[in-house]
This record gives structure tokens, sequence and C-alpha cells, in this order.
């Protein structure tokens, strides 16, 4: 004599949870990035770029790299303005 369980349903349920478990890290650890993003384009392109897919726009400029862009931008507008 043998028995037969059906756990269909039990198997979608316990997979149907671990996705959703699996959602929900992937949207915490996103907002963890794009909070601390500054700009429309850098939030968006993180944002893109989380889903796999290619940035809007051409390309966009790290925190670090504008900030360099900008010490560089102040050393020539001093320089300029000594002469």
């Amino acid at each position: 004599v043998g028995m037969a369980f059906d756990v269909t349903e039990k198997r979608e349920a316990l997979d149907a949870l671990a996705a959703q478990e699996r959602r929900q890290s992937f949207l915490l650890a996103l907002s963890d990035r794009l909070r601390q993003l500054n700009g429309t384009e850098a939030v968006m392109a993180e944002a893109s770029r989380s889903l796999g897919q290619h940035d809007f726009y051409p390309f966009v400029l790290s925190v670090s790299a504008v900030q360099k862009l900008h010490f560089i931008h102040s050393v020539i507008a001093d320089t300029a303005a000594k002469r």
C-alpha cells in the first residue's frame, strides 16, 4: 500500500515566497544605491543599470568626476582672472 501527497500548491507557495524575498532584497539594495545619488540623470542611469539596461544618456559622470572637473574649472578661472 502506497500513499501519495500532492505538494504542488505548497511548492508554488514556497516558490512565490522566495521570489518575493528576492524582489524585496533587490528593491532595498536599489533604494540604498539611489539614495546616495544626486540628479535625475544619475538616478535614471543607476536604475537602468540595475535592471540590466543601458544608460538613457550617452554617459553619466560620477560625483567624484564632477568634483574634479569643478576643481579644474576653478583653477582655470582663477588663473584667467589673475591675468
